[in-house]
Order: structure tokens, then C-alpha cells, then sequence
């Protein structure tokens, strides 16, 4: 290949790896968006635990000192939560796939 090819390969590559990047960035944040309306209908103490982390940004250790828990226990009900998050939304998805048949 010539030098000039190289270097519009390399670009192209480049291009389709920043386009692939920001695809996932978009499919991550509304996943996010989605997980935090269906967190909206949790009880109070997991809704805020929830919003306080992934809304918010405060790491577990922060909400673990907020809370006066350890860190491993917010990471541990995080967990507990995100799980029940996602049987919602396979619910939700079954749900929308019934309706459009």
C-alpha cells in the first residue's frame, strides 16, 4: 500500500472507533435514564440509594459514610437494586413485545 492509503486507513479506523465510542456513550446514558424512571417506582430507601449513585454520582464509599454503613453494604444493596431494576425492564420489554404482535 502506498503511504497516503496508510495514513486514510488509520483515519478511517479512527473515525469509526470515536463513531462506535459515541454510540455506546448514547446507549449507556439512556439505559441510565430508563433505569432511573423504573427506580422512580421502588420504595423510598432503595429509590434513593439508587438515585444517590447513579443520578447523582456519589460513589458507594460517600453514600456509605452518608448513610453510616459500610462501603461494601451499599455496593451490596446497589447490586440487590440494579437486579430488581432489570426484571423490570425485561417485564416491561416482554410487555411492549405482547402488545405489538
Amino acid at each position: 500500500m502506498a503511504k497516503g492509503t496508510d495514513y486514510l486507513d488509520d483515519r478511517d479506523r479512527k473515525s469509526e472507533i470515536v463513531r462506535k465510542d459515541r454510540s455506546h456513550r448514547l446507549a449507556v446514558r439512556q439505559f441510565l435514564q430508563e433505569s432511573c424512571e423504573l427506580a422512580r417506582v421502588l420504595p423510598p430507601h432503595k429509590k434513593i440509594l439508587f438515585l444517590l449513585h447513579y443520578d447523582s454520582g456519589f460513589s458507594a464509599a460517600d453514600i456509605g459514610k452518608l448513610c453510616k454503613v459500610p462501603e461494601s453494604t451499599v455496593r451490596s444493596r446497589l447490586s440487590v437494586i440494579s437486579n430488581e431494576i432489570n426484571e423490570m425492564r425485561k417485564c416491561c420489554d416482554e410487555e411492549s413485545k405482547d402488545v405489538t404482535k
